[in-house]
């Protein structure tokens, strides 16, 4: 695979049906990676693999590595991928190293052997400990906090970088905190899993700026009825960083409850680049025919890294199934590949990316 060259940015989004993650190079081998997931198949961690096979050494390029939030199709894997990046900050929701919260992740955790190895509870967990007996640097997201600033570039690559987090705003906090109350299991009780409840108050959406180009990575934050969560708060908000990005990561899989068209209007710049990842869970299958409708006719180009797949199960006829039981077998759904767009910009002043698909991704 190429490798990126010191005076290109690059974003790149990689997903199964299950799963997403985002990787940016800032310039001159300095990259951020936003969440995580695993390769479905192979079961390596998506961020670590690509910067194998493009021979980045990711525990001295990474500057940030960034939990949006809890949830299971953004963690997989992140505990191993913050040990990996040993010079990176880890940057997540200020409510995510509270008591609070760490008293409902340890319960959780140590309190039941059943819980999946792929959760997010556990995920968090981890990083958690790892964090706290190494001594590794905590940023926390605030509205239109300013997480890394990179004027070095600008000698190096002929420009500068800025991050932004633009959420989430403190009546999310108070919704979260209200939210985490209701799930601390009570010592001596049943311990079961912990559930990512809906709207997801802690996501975190970044703004990503190299002088006049930017990016918008809307995490899975939603939008609601009140005007102080959601997408409403950032787009009002005088404080936020100006521009329009030419290149947006769809919020929440491009459900419409992730869609704004105020952030369509005042945030993305015509014509603008959108990515996104499908999420496959049960019954749910996300985005659906009306959301990559919506999708397309907004932006200029879009792509998505998988197809949403059914993930329901497959019925056999009775004899088949005693069949496959007593030689040991067992049947399951063929994993979807990870997919992977990767968009390049030489900072082109006419802001054109150079769009890259490989594994299952493809063009809406």
């Amino acid at each position: 695979m190429k490798r990126v060259r010191p005076d290109e940015i690059e974003i790149s989004l990689f997903g199964p049906g299950y799963g997403e993650s985002v990787v940016i190079h800032l310039g001159v081998n300095q990259w951020v990676i936003v969440d995580s997931c695993r390769d479905p198949i192979t079961r390596s961690i998506a961020p670590l693999d690509y910067h194998a096979r493009i021979g980045v050494d990711p525990s001295v390029s990474v500057r940030l590595v960034i939990a949006t939030h809890w949830h299971d199709d953004h963690v997989r894997g992140l505990s191993d991928l913050v040990e990996a990046c040993t010079t990176a900050d880890f940057v997540c929701a200020s409510a995510l190293t509270k008591s609070e919260f760490v008293t409902m992740v340890t319960r959780y955790e140590e309190g039941s052997a059943k819980t999946p190895s792929g959760s997010g509870v556990r995920e968090l967990y981890q990083v958690l400990r790892h964090l706290t007996r190494t001594g590794r640097q905590v940023r926390f997201a605030a509205p239109n906090w300013l997480i890394l600033r990179c004027p070095e570039l600008s000698q190096a690559a002929g420009w500068g970088c800025e991050i932004t987090t633009l959420s989430p705003s403190d009546k999310q906090l108070e919704m979260f905190w209200a939210e985490v109350g209701s799930q601390v299991p009570e010592i001596g009780h049943t311990v079961r899993r912990a559930v990512a409840k809906s709207p997801n108050h802690l996501a975190i959406a970044l703004w990503v700026s190299w002088g006049e180009q930017a990016i918008l990575l809307g995490s899975d934050l939603e939008e609601t009825a009140d005007t102080n969560t959601g997408w409403s708060v950032i787009v009002q908000s005088a404080e936020r960083p100006q521009g329009a990005a030419t290149a947006f990561k769809i919020p929440h899989h491009g459900s419409e409850n992730g869609h704004s068209d105020d952030v369509w209007d005042q945030m993305v710049a015509k014509g603008a680049y959108a990515l996104l990842s499908p999420f496959t869970n049960g019954n749910v299958r996300l985005p659906t025919n009306d959301d990559v409708s919506r999708i397309v006719d907004r932006a200029g180009k879009a792509y998505i890294t998988a197809r949403p797949q059914s993930r329901a199960p497959v019925e056999r006829p009775a004899i088949v199934a005693r069949a496959i039981r007593a030689h040991g077998g067992r049947l399951r759904l063929a994993e979807p590949k990870l997919g992977h767009i990767r968009l390049r910009n030489r900072h082109d002043p006419k802001h054109r990316w150079y769009v890259a698909l490989t594994g299952g991704a493809y063009k809406l």
